[in-house]
């Protein structure tokens, strides 16, 4: 709109649903959140961390991906696409789950 290429918004009252569930909804952590996780003695003694309580906040902080997601990978969900690292997220995480929580897809690992 700012360059007159189209003389009207047609997207300007469009709203997108959101069908995340009532459990599903969270707010995101502020700075302060982030502060005191990454200051907690599990980031002040890293080698003393265990890889797990070490790696999954930081997995889910650069990734978005869940806590249900990041536990449930398998070292072979790490793929080069590309000449790119990313997480493959697939059935094989459904075991338990149900399936019309399922994602699939390919995400970037930073």
């Amino acid at each position: 709109m700012d360059k007159q290429y189209i003389p009207k918004n047609f997207a300007e009252n469009l709203k997108t649903k959101d069908e995340r569930r009532e459990h599903e909804e969270r707010e995101p952590y502020s700075l302060d959140d982030l502060k005191k996780l990454f200051e907690s003695p599990v980031y002040q003694n890293i080698d003393k961390a265990a890889p797990e309580t070490f790696f999954i906040p930081l997995i889910s902080l650069f990734s978005g991906m869940r806590l249900e997601e990041i536990c449930q990978l398998y070292v072979d969900d790490i793929r080069e696409v590309e000449g790119v690292l990313c997480f493959d997220i697939n059935d094989k995480m459904l075991i338990g789950a149900a399936i019309w929580h399922a994602r699939f897809y390919l995400l970037l690992c930073h």
